[in-house]
């Protein structure tokens, strides 16, 4: 008996080797058969699938200006649907760099992956230029992340970091932004080791706190300029004040910065100026800022400084007690300014003041001449909105009668260089507007007068842009 149970055993183990063999084989059939069937089915979207019919230019055009369709924020979804498509959607993602030239990081909402992440999204993009744009609570920027952002800081073409949260922050103690963990930033500025490296490729850079409780140290700051020498655009949005400064910078020459701003709105007075005390910009053409009694000086030694061919000068006025010789010390420093927009404190003296300087500049040739090269003039006000004023909304708008007149000398005088003159304002007597409207009408000048663009009483063709 136990013979017979031994040949049984021996037989049904067999048979299982046999059954499994031929199991193994029918698997690796299927295999087979699966492979096959995708391959199929590739070639048959190659045949059926417009995009895989195109060349991988157009295609990956086409992907682009998808991508076009959605906010930074919301791109990086998008990517991931085109990825998620098919395999032929996926190849043609992966093969396409330009897709992947945008990088757009949420704190504190970033994936615990993004150390992983961040290398295979710059790899992906191969050797273009890549766009950086970090927003949130940037103090929890973890030495991961900030290690892998300065590493791949040679491809960086824009960059802007902006910090706009404040909770669980105790508002007596400030958190200090710290976009280098602890570097010694006191060593030789030429040492190509340093963090960040050089960066040649950054044209634009926007660093941005929009409330007290986070700083963004200025020594820093200064650094990540001067490793950027090829930076054409900068915007600077801080409010209140920089952290310490720490190391006593000196004066940066940025020799290729050409457009420089201060702040989301003109009038913002809070949005701290300081940096340009350390700054030279030899090619400034642009300079948008919010202007305070306190840093009317520091505007003329930065000028006297730079001595930029400035051609726009876009400055906002809150403050009653600001009076024109401040702004005549550093108009007189830049002859070459073509546009001049100016958001005006309600203190009419102001204006008339600038209105005679424009008259008598032109009349007396023994003293300088004030904007000479002047194409654009806007004489604005924000002031409508302004709910802590007192007097009436329709007199916030008023220029006085006598500050027309004036005006009115100045454009006629400069009729064969002003191009265009906007003044958001109350029109003036009905003589004036006629002047001004037989001005236009003549072929010189452009004049649009009003509270706001939508009740403009515009007269003339513009004969530039500059509008």
């Amino acid at each position: 008996m136990p013979r017979i149970d031994a040949r049984v055993q021996e037989s049904l183990r067999a048979r299982i080797e046999e059954i499994s063999s031929k199991i193994d084989l029918q698997k690796e059939l299927l295999r087979k058969l699966e492979r096959d069937k995708s391959v199929a089915q590739r070639q048959l979207n190659s045949v059926v699938d417009p995009m895989a019919r195109l060349p991988l230019e157009i295609s990956s055009e086409i992907f682009l200006q998808y991508l076009d369709l959605f906010s930074t924020a919301e791109e990086r979804g998008a990517r991931q649907l085109l990825l998620n498509i098919c395999n032929t959607w996926t190849t043609i993602a992966l093969s396409s760099p330009g897709l992947w030239s945008t990088i757009a990081i949420q704190f504190p909402g970033h994936p615990r992956g993004l150390p992983i992440v961040l290398p295979t999204w710059f790899e992906r993009a191969a050797n273009r230029p890549v766009s950086l744009f970090l927003y949130g609570d940037l103090s929890i920027l973890n030495h991961p992340v900030s290690t892998i952002i300065w590493e791949h800081c040679g491809q960086l073409k824009d960059l802007e970091i902006v910090t706009d949260s404040s909770y669980h922050i105790d508002k007596a103690d400030p958190i200090i932004i710290n976009l280098f963990d602890d570097i010694d930033l006191s060593d030789d500025e030429d040492d190509e080791d340093m963090i960040p490296g050089l960066m040649p490729l950054l044209r634009t850079l926007k660093i941005s706190s929009l409330i007290h409780e986070r700083r963004f140290q200025i020594y820093e700051i200064l650094h990540l300029l001067r490793r950027a020498p090829n930076l054409a655009e900068c915007t600077f949005h801080h409010r209140y004040r920089f952290g310490n400064p720490g190391i006593a910078p000196g004066t940066l020459v940025l020799p290729s910065l050409r457009r420089l701003r201060f702040g989301a709105t003109t009038l913002d007075i809070s949005v701290n100026t300081r940096i340009l005390d350390f700054l030279a910009l030899p090619a400034l053409q642009s300079l948008i800022l919010p202007l305070q009694a306190e840093c009317s000086q520091s505007l003329v030694s930065f000028l006297e400084r730079s001595m930029p061919p400035l051609q726009e000068l876009v400055l906002g006025m809150r403050e009653n007690h600001l009076a024109y010789h401040f702004m005549r010390e550093y108009l007189l420093l830049i002859p070459t300014l073509s546009r001049f927009d100016l958001w005006w404190p309600s203190q009419q003296s102001f204006l008339a003041d600038f209105f005679a300087a424009l008259v008598d500049s032109d009349s007396d040739p023994g003293s300088p001449s004030l904007l000479p090269n002047l194409r654009s003039l806007t004489i604005r006000t924000d002031f409508g909105r302004s709910p802590w004023l007192n007097f009436p909304r329709s007199s916030r708008f008023d220029i006085a009668e006598s500050s027309w007149r004036t005006l009115l000398r100045a454009v006629s005088a400069r009729r064969t260089k002003l191009h265009a003159l906007r003044v958001f304002a109350n029109p003036p007597p009905a003589d004036v507007l006629a002047a001004f409207k037989e001005l236009a009408e003549d072929g010189t000048v452009r004049v649009c007068i009003g509270v706001d663009e939508s009740e403009f009483c515009a007269f003339g063709e513009s004969r530039s842009q500059a509008m």
